[in-house]
């Protein structure tokens, strides 16, 4: 486990304890003899949640005993009985099996994952009213369930820790490594995502940004939320403890340099080529392209109005349209098209009359 392994041997020491008693549900640890300060411990509780997404059952929160500057012992605040625990982790082994459908074992660790970013908006549900109850008691379990593996995968609610801890879990199960991390988004707000290592690159990945315009428009994800370097997700929030996260420097994991979907400078015949590759593969799915700049994004969709070019070249693909459905997302610079006889009204998408031959 990358965290881990980067830990000095106390550290490791505390980590393998503190995994121990959570696993038996102890009341208190001891941990004196390790002469760990406040920092540290909480530095290791941080990193234990960062890398284990099955354990549902712990808060993040503990209380300790201090003396001098050396921690003595923590209590654990568990969220359930025993017995609560148990039946939760069954249900859990029992539903897991769903976000695996169309993934083989066999496959690289980035298709692996690609198949679950595509999966999770069909069995997930983000629970915009995690925080509404009558008492705060309410609030609480709800927020809970909606943070762990137990609410995205057993209730089909979550919000983004749930996402990413499912994200992760079922990762674990494909034995493809990652991370679950925690940051500020910078227009307020907190937020959480994944770290991956995929064909032994980090990249970020946010299923619940992928699953942000399902309402939109049914059974949409958006693919712009996948195999990120930092720079490009430095734009929008900062991490929490970046400073122990591995690097992300090449955008090799992008599903659009990936797929060949990624137009970096202006060129019309290039976007041509690039619609024909995905007609021929997708035919009248929903299909999605991604522009170095919003300025080339809006170019584009102009061009390929011009003359019905659009209707062009999806009838040179057998595809006859009364009309053309979009998006354009600014923030990422990602078109989406897709054929259809509605429109999506006149922020997301233009009805057009079918092009006369």
């Amino acid at each position: 486990m990358y965290l881990y392994d980067r830990l000095q041997e106390n550290e490791k020491t505390l980590y393998d304890r503190m995994c121990g008693a959570f696993d038996r549900m102890e009341e208190y640890v001891e941990i004196g003899d390790l002469q760990v300060s406040e920092e540290t411990l909480w530095k290791i509780r941080r990193i234990l949640d960062m890398e284990h997404p099955e354990i549902f059952w712990v808060e993040i929160g503990y209380r300790y005993e201090v003396c001098g500057n050396i921690v003595q012992g923590f209590k654990p605040i568990y969220r359930m009985t025993m017995e609560e625990r148990q039946k939760r982790h069954r249900e859990i082994l029992q539903r897991e099996a769903s976000f695996l459908t169309g993934i083989r074992f066999t496959s690289s660790p980035y298709e692996k994952a690609l198949r679950l970013y595509e999966n999770m908006p069909r069995l997930i549900i983000y629970d915009r009213d995690a925080t509404v109850g009558q008492r705060a008691e309410d609030r609480k379990k709800k927020l809970d369930d909606c943070s762990t593996i137990y609410g995205a995968i057993v209730l089909g609610r979550a919000v983004c820790g749930g996402y990413a801890k499912a994200f992760q879990y079922i990762l674990k199960k494909l034995g493809v490594e990652s991370l679950n991390i925690k940051g500020e988004i910078l227009q307020g707000g907190r937020h959480a995502w994944n770290l991956l290592k995929l064909d032994d690159d980090w990249c970020h990945v946010d299923v619940t940004w992928g699953d942000g315009l399902k309402s939109f428009t049914e059974g949409y994800i958006s693919y712009a939320w996948f195999g990120l370097p930092d720079y490009s997700v430095l734009r929008s929030r900062m991490p929490d403890d970046y400073e122990m996260l591995p690097r992300c420097v090449g955008n090799g994991c992008s599903y659009f340099i990936k797929k060949g979907r990624y137009l970096f400078m202006w060129n019309p015949e290039a976007l041509e080529k690039m619609l024909h590759a995905a007609l021929e593969e997708k035919k009248c799915a929903k299909m999605q392209f991604r522009f170095s700049n919003k300025e080339n994004m809006h170019r584009a969709w102009t061009y390929l109005l011009e003359d019905g070019k659009i209707f062009s070249l999806y009838r040179e693909h057998g595809i006859w349209m009364e009309s053309v459905c979009h998006i354009e997302d600014e923030e990422t610079g990602v078109l989406i098209i897709w054929p259809g006889k509605y429109t999506m009204g006149p922020e997301y998408g233009y009805g057009l009359p079918a092009a006369v031959s």
